[in-house]
């Protein structure tokens, strides 16, 4: 049997993450990518430090919608 095994994390910041105090200092952010995200639909776990699994019950159509309103919110927030 072959596995596939998918895990992310988001990271909301303008910026190039060069160490841990840039990646973590991003609340507000996070926070506003995760009120837009939920805006256009897609429910998102509540904290930047939760991983994000994709897995065989996500559809082509599921990840295309998802990349889509990431490319909205992304767009209104200028990142």
């Amino acid at each position: 049997m072959r596995a596939v095994i998918s895990l992310l994390v988001h990271l909301v910041l303008a910026a190039c993450v060069a160490s841990f105090a840039i990646a973590k200092d991003n609340s507000e952010e996070i926070k506003k990518y995760f009120k837009g995200m939920l805006e256009q639909g897609i429910y998102l776990a509540p904290s930047q430090y939760e991983a994000l699994f994709v897995s065989s019950a996500h559809s082509e159509r599921d990840i295309q919608t998802t990349i889509l309103a990431m490319r909205e919110v992304f767009t209104a927030l200028r990142i």
